[in-house]
């Protein structure tokens, strides 16, 4: 694919929501969140999900799943 080798992990769809440093800013954080309740963000079929924390390294994140959500049929 266009120069890039190809990995040899089992794919895994994954959504960043967003990374944040500290809560500071909060209610600047809510209000930008707010400008986007109306958009439509297509919608995608899923059986469940997995919540991961992720903490900065220098060598790398480093993500941890804190729990796992499976959805009804």
């Amino acid at each position: 694919m266009v120069g890039i080798p190809e990995e040899d992990r089992e794919f895994a769809s994954h959504i960043t929501i967003g990374r944040v440093k500290s809560n500071k800013n909060i209610a600047g954080l809510r209000e930008k969140l707010a400008t986007f309740s109306q958009t439509s963000f297509g919608s995608q079929a899923v059986a469940g999900f997995t919540l991961f924390k992720s903490d900065l390294r220098s060598e790398g994140p480093v993500y941890t799943a804190l729990r796992e959500f499976r959805l009804g049929t």
